[in-house]
């Protein structure tokens, strides 16, 4: 019996199918906002959450009690995006509302100190909402992507314009620098991913085989590997120095991925959907590990934390959650096939 069960489990892993758990209960709830969160981030050293939410506000909270530290209040619409500088002292946020039935969205990004909740400085160069943020590594730089179909490069110091990449025919949704800094991806509601070069702004490459909008992009932490979720249910693992498709992932439906996280160690995959659950998946077969299904409403934005120990989720549900991921291992996994 107990060949058998070991021959079966390594025809599993062979194939690349791992049955999915059920997600436990998230160790701690971060209530607050008063509208969608739609977007969360780790503190650098994984003490402190960033979530950003529709009611326009950004918030700072404790990770170990859940306790909210400061409000950071200042956009007219929706916070959309959120990100802490690589020495966790400043945050970022994209706010603005592209709908027509808005008369004066807020199109802007938002420099703030973390200690103090000032506003250091104001970005208005876009034409469309702000509807994502990031730092570059080593902080010198801000990377935007906005309603109006482009992504913009700032100087963090000055926040002057550095350049702008223009090519997509959608809103840019999703923005974000590779890890050593050299190139950035956009993911568009064009049904592209593009891949970019920082210090020209050429386009290097496009990513195409998506039928509706590409919500998020992320790199993975090697910088080898592109990954994209879409409105069309999937997620893309594509290869960054030739274009190549390795991988597609299925299960959020209906209406869609909205989030997607690599692990710091490159294995695990996490997504956010429409369904009202998030994902995590093995990177190198394509596996669902384990669903996550305590929101109540889409879930809009996920993240690792630093440590890869516990993941994050923001829901329409106005809550974000954490869980820990630590005991997702092979002795869970022999204990689900009992």
């Amino acid at each position: 019996m107990r060949q058998c069960l070991f021959l079966f489990t390594v025809l599993i892993l062979a194939v690349g199918v791992v049955p999915a758990l059920a997600g436990d209960e998230p160790i701690q709830t971060f209530a607050g906002h008063t509208g969608y969160v739609e977007a969360v981030s780790f503190s650098p050293d994984g003490t402190k959450i960033l979530t950003g939410s529709a009611d326009g506000t950004a918030k700072l909270w404790d990770v170990e009690t859940g306790v909210e530290i400061r409000t950071f209040s200042g956009h007219t619409e929706r916070v959309w995006s959120v990100a802490f500088s690589p020495d966790g002292t400043k945050i970022l946020t994209g706010s603005g509302d592209d709908s027509v039935i808005v008369p004066a969205p807020d199109k802007t990004a938002r420099l703030w100190d973390v200690e103090t909740g000032a506003v250091i400085w104001t970005i208005t160069g876009h034409t469309g909402g702000v509807r994502s943020v990031a730092f570059s590594s080593d902080g010198t730089m801000v990377l935007t992507g906005s309603g109006d179909n482009t992504a913009k490069l700032w100087d963090t110091e000055t926040a002057a314009e550095i350049r702008t990449f223009s090519g997509h025919t959608g809103w840019v949704d999703s923005a974000v620098f590779s890890p050593d800094g050299t190139k950035i991806l956009t993911g568009s509601n064009d049904n592209t991913a593009k891949l970019w070069d920082v210090e020209t702004g050429a386009e290097i490459r496009t990513f195409a085989r998506h039928t509706k909008a590409v919500l998020s992009v992320a790199f993975s932490p090697d910088g080898t590997k592109v990954l994209t979720g879409s409105f069309d249910n999937t997620i893309k693992l594509w290869e960054t120095e030739t274009g190549a498709l390795d991988r597609t992932f299925w299960g959020h439906t209906p209406d869609g991925t909205w989030s997607v996280a690599y692990s710091p160690d490159g294995t695990k995959i996490l997504s956010g959907g429409w369904d009202r659950k998030a994902r995590l998946w093995y990177a190198g077969t394509g596996a669902l590990l384990r669903t996550f299904s305590e929101h109540d409403f889409a879930v809009w934005a996920v993240a690792f934390s630093p440590d890869g120990t516990k993941i994050l989720t923001g829901s329409g549900d106005r809550k974000a959650r954490l869980w820990d991921i630590q005991d997702i291992s092979s002795a869970g996994f022999w204990k689900m096939l009992r």
